[in-house]
């Protein structure tokens, strides 16, 4: 997975890309999947969209300002009523 910081800059080369090979750029879609782990602490080293709910939020937050055309939501968690509690989570703040 990418770093969500570098999403905009990497989609913006490959745009350059299309266009330099005669394609029209607009016809790309940025589709980001978030595998998301919820810790109870923030992490200091981390991947995109593992750690914090702060932290999950700021991911969201970087992907929607990369001009993600799509994202899902993939909640990673050890029970069903984990899985859940997430996803209840994420829908209320992002609606």
């Amino acid at each position: 997975m990418w770093p969500t910081d570098q999403l905009g800059p990497a989609m913006d080369g490959i745009k350059t890309m299309a266009r330099e090979a005669g394609r029209n750029p607009d016809d790309l879609k940025l589709v980001v999947r978030g595998n998301v782990r919820l810790t109870p602490e923030p992490l200091e080293e981390r991947g995109s969209f593992v750690g914090s709910w702060d932290q999950i939020l700021s991911d969201i937050k970087e992907t929607e300002l990369a001009g993600a055309d799509e994202l899902f939501i993939e909640p990673q968690g050890d029970t069903p009523e984990e899985f859940i509690s997430l996803m209840e989570r994420v829908r209320s703040a992002i609606g």
